[in-house]
């Protein structure tokens, strides 16, 4: 059953913006790209004062990020654990609760096989959400990142 009033609303979102970053730690990739809707698109960008201008490292859409992430494995990757922790800051919705504008901002900890634990990447997501059915999935997702130097790079997105 669909929730039914703006609380509730609220709160399927957060746990799907919390979900998405559960299930990139989890390296549970099929998953992660079932929170997209089908017409969806993933954006990675930063801005360089070195060069003055934005960066984009990444801007896919939904079948372009599920075949990045089906061949991530096939990839020299970071063995490393990633933990995301998310912040949902402010969730504005449309007249019939239908689409919704949501902002977050994230920390994502790196933590190597021998244990030690390091901030990986901070940043800010600015999500445009849909309705589908009973549920909400991400319609776009764009990820501002600060940090410009990334220990070990990695194909799997933020």
């Amino acid at each position: 059953m669909s929730p039914s009033t703006p609380a509730e609303e609220r709160e399927a979102i957060r746990a799907l913006v919390a979900r998405s970053g559960h299930l990139l730690d989890a390296g549970e990739y099929g998953t992660y790209v079932e929170l997209y809707s089908a017409d969806a698109t993933y954006t990675l960008e930063s801005d360089s004062p070195e060069i003055g201008r934005r960066m984009t490292w990444l801007h896919l859409d939904r079948d372009a990020m599920a075949q990045l992430l089906a061949e991530a494995p096939q990839h020299v990757h970071d063995l490393a654990d990633r933990t995301h922790m998310i912040t949902v800051d402010a969730i504005e919705f449309d007249e019939g609760l239908e689409h919704a504008a949501v902002r977050s901002t994230f920390a994502v900890f790196r933590t190597t096989q021998e244990g030690v634990s390091a901030v990986y990447a901070v940043g800010s997501y600015r999500d445009r959400m849909s309705r589908s059915g009973s549920d909400w999935l991400i319609a776009s997702r764009n990820v501002k990142v600060g940090t410009r130097m990334f220990a070990s790079p990695t194909p799997v997105p933020l």
